[in-house]
Parts: C-alpha cells; structure tokens; sequence
C-alpha cells in the first residue's frame, strides 16, 4: 500500500528527473525553486525540515558523545592498569618461584611498561588541566 508520502516522494524524484534542460547544474537554490515551481513545496519543505532537525539533533547531542567518548576512554584505562598490575603480580610469582634471567626480563619488562603507562597518566592530567584552566572537573 503506498502512502501520500511515497507518491510525493517518487513525484519528487520524477521531477528531479525531468530538470535536465531547466537547471542548470546542481544549483541548490535554483533546483529548490524550480521544485517548488513544479508543485513540490510542501514535500520539499517536509525533507528539508527532517535534515534540518537531524543536524540540529546531532549538534544537541556532541557534548554527552564527547562526554560518553571520555568515560569509556576511562574505563578503557582502567581496565589496562588492572590487567597490567595482574601481569606483574605473576610475573613476580613466577620470578620468585623460579629465578631465571627470562622471568626478570619480563618482570623489567612490564614494570618499565607500568612506568611508561603512569608517565602517560601524568601527561594526560597536565593537559586535561591546562585545557580546562587549571581544573580538574
């Protein structure tokens, strides 16, 4: 069953269609004009009205996505550091049951990736302070 909707839809293509010698290019104006011309306004409008609400929609909504972006980051780090202290905690099991010069270089190993990773957290906390003036939200 094809609704008033779809009919004014496939009318709307149909005249987009037959602009060829009418429109020259794709002057959106010009095109918007001869559409409206053709007996197309209020479908025009309806489309035009739905992309302006989306875009607005979507630039209501970037502040919590960046917000969202950050809290998972977070979590994402987290779970990293719970990971890599677990790595360590075993790496210093298996170095102490068994004290091979292979177990301490993948103690070292993490514990300069641990070092690494905490030097990255500082960075990371200079530059969230300096962009929001000094504090710390």
């Amino acid at each position: 069953m094809a609704s008033s909707t779809d009919s004014g839809l496939d009318g709307l293509r149909q005249a987009l269609l037959n602009t060829s010698n009418d429109v020259q290019g794709l002057d959106s104006r010009a095109l918007q004009d001869y559409l409206r011309d053709a007996g197309f306004a209020q479908v025009l409008d309806s489309l035009l009205g739905a992309c302006r609400q989306e875009k607005w929609a979507f630039s209501a909504n970037a502040g919590v996505a960046e917000k969202a972006f950050g809290v998972w980051t977070d979590a994402l780090r987290m779970y990293e550091i719970a990971v890599l202290d677990e790595e360590i905690r075993q790496a210093e099991a298996r170095y102490q049951a068994e004290p091979t010069e292979g177990n301490l270089d993948r103690l070292q190993e993490l514990r300069r990736a641990q070092g690494h990773s905490e030097s990255l957290d500082l960075l990371g906390e200079m530059e969230s302070r300096a962009a929001h003036g000094g504090r710390t939200d």
